[in-house]
């Protein structure tokens, strides 16, 4: 069997995965993968007007946009796993829904455990 290490992607869509599917096109459809908690963006002042997302306070009582960012985010189950506290080694997290996930965390294993 080949090591892990041998077969691990760089970061972003798991390609080989969508070519196995026979979707080999389907990455060319989606946005870019970002890591998690990358800034990817903000919110423009016209829809932060549509959503409220303005204070008061400017010039003479003028509005005054909020420069709230866009931030990548993750699995809503697995985020949820790290807000119930599950992020170290040894604690598990049980999260259920309209799918059941289940995550357990442990440290890497070094070549010389193996």
């Amino acid at each position: 069997m080949a090591d892990a290490k041998e077969n691990r992607q760089p970061a972003g869509w798991p390609s080989t995965l969508f070519s196995l599917a026979g979707m080999e096109d389907l990455t060319s459809k989606l946005a870019p993968a970002c890591p998690l908690g990358a800034v990817v963006g903000a919110i423009p002042p016209k829809t932060a007007r549509e959503i409220g997302l303005l204070s008061e306070g400017g010039a003479e009582g003028q509005e005054r946009h909020l420069d709230v960012k866009v931030v990548c985010g993750g699995g809503d189950a697995f985020v949820g796993i790290l807000g119930m506290g599950v992020a170290e080694e040894g604690q598990v997290g049980l999260m259920t829904g309209s799918s059941n996930v289940v995550v357990g965390l442990q440290r890497n294993i070094s070549e010389q455990q193996r």
